[in-house]
């Protein structure tokens, strides 16, 4: 299980694969309603598959949608580029800033 930590507008976790979307996502939508910006916060060495690539691509649209921010705190780096890398994520987004590269996106 994922070790979740809502301070604030961050959040901090451990890993996020489908065994962890479930209770990230309850999380993000908590701290959605109680700020309008967001930053999740996932561990270089945080254990990553799609279905939590899924859960980042979700959150950054509900913020967009609800006018709020949502942004990775820094760039992907680990499990979790090599799962947008393997995906096909990160040669999708090209060279811009994207939300994988630590920022809003578009």
């Amino acid at each position: 299980m994922s070790n979740i930590n809502n301070e604030d507008s961050v959040i901090v976790c451990n890993n996020i694969t489908i065994r962890d979307v479930t209770a990230l996502k309850d999380v993000l939508l908590a701290r959605f309603r109680a700020v309008d910006e967001l930053v999740l916060d996932v561990r270089d060495d945080a254990a990553a598959d799609l279905a939590g690539v899924q859960l980042i691509c979700s959150a950054h649209r509900y913020a967009l949608e609800h006018g709020k921010h949502f942004a990775l705190a820094r760039p992907a780096v680990g499990p979790l580029a090599a799962v947008l890398e393997q995906g096909g994520f990160l040669a999708a987004a090209g060279a811009g800033r994207t939300i994988w590269s630590g920022g809003a996106g578009t």
